[in-house]
């Protein structure tokens, strides 16, 4: 949910949706984000209930997306929190993929490990096409060799029943095709909300764009993509950066 408003205001321009998905991550991380856990309910102030891995997966998918709405340090420092948790407690290390319960869950007879979508998509089809857009957009390489793991995994599966397994054929695709295109615009803000309003118009679905206010704290891999004059872009395509493109015309070319 936080994902689509936060999606729909992006696009539609409309405040009031992503204050919405604003509150909504910042409810999820003051009362049921605990000392490195993500938990599953909260009532009358009581936080109970280990999360599972769809929890983590796609809560970290939608932090990412409102991210590209509107920049937060401490969203983006949850967003590493998250990815760090899911991989410490998710992960099947021998031979990748994630495990539905975390490694401190209670003991069940079987520890299940599912690739296929059902209702909604699988969490390890999630898991893989966040960390992959976490990866890339950070320049980390354990996220990136998390994903890679969880789909060299999941392959046998995919080829039996490619149809089952849609979400992870859309991170396999980010996969073959050398990552998502990430866009970083640097500069006045009111020229960067005009960028912003022109890429929202371009559907190019493994493509990610953010606005980075001139604040301290950014992570290192942002934080060298400086502001140039009064406003700039860089194209990222996978780990691989363009110089600083100047005009909004001579984006829109580029990409």
């Amino acid at each position: 949910m936080i994902k689509g408003m936060s999606t729909a205001g992006r696009i539609f321009h409309n405040y009031d949706f992503i204050h919405s998905a604003q509150r909504a991550l910042n409810f999820i991380h003051q009362y049921l984000w605990k000392n490195d856990r993500l938990y599953a309910t909260h009532k009358d102030g009581k936080t109970q209930l280990n999360a599972y891995l769809d929890d983590y997966a796609f809560l970290l998918d939608a932090v990412l997306e409102i991210l590209q709405a509107k920049w937060h340090n401490e969203y983006i420092e949850f967003a590493v929190q998250l990815a760090d948790s899911l991989l410490d407690g998710f992960e099947h290390t021998a031979v990748g993929g994630f495990y539905f319960t975390h490694n401190q869950h209670e003991q069940l007879i079987l520890r299940q490990k599912n690739f296929a979508d059902d209702a909604i998509p699988s969490g390890n089809g999630i898991a893989a096409m966040a960390l992959l857009k976490l990866g890339y957009l950070l320049a980390e390489p354990k996220y990136l060799d998390a994903a890679e793991r969880c789909l060299k995994s999941a392959f046998e599966s995919i080829n039996q029943a490619p149809i089952s397994h849609c979400s992870l054929l859309q991170a396999l695709d980010i996969y073959l095709n050398k990552g998502v295109t990430s866009v970083v615009i640097r500069g006045d803000k009111q020229q960067a909300g005009e960028w912003q309003q022109a890429l929202n118009r371009i559907y190019k679905p493994q493509t990610q764009h953010f606005y980075i206010p001139d604040i301290s704290g950014l992570p290192d891999s942002i934080a060298e993509k400086k502001p140039q004059k009064d406003i700039c872009a860089y194209i990222c395509q996978g780990t691989q950066c363009s110089a600083p493109i100047y005009s909004l015309d001579a984006l829109l070319v580029a990409l």
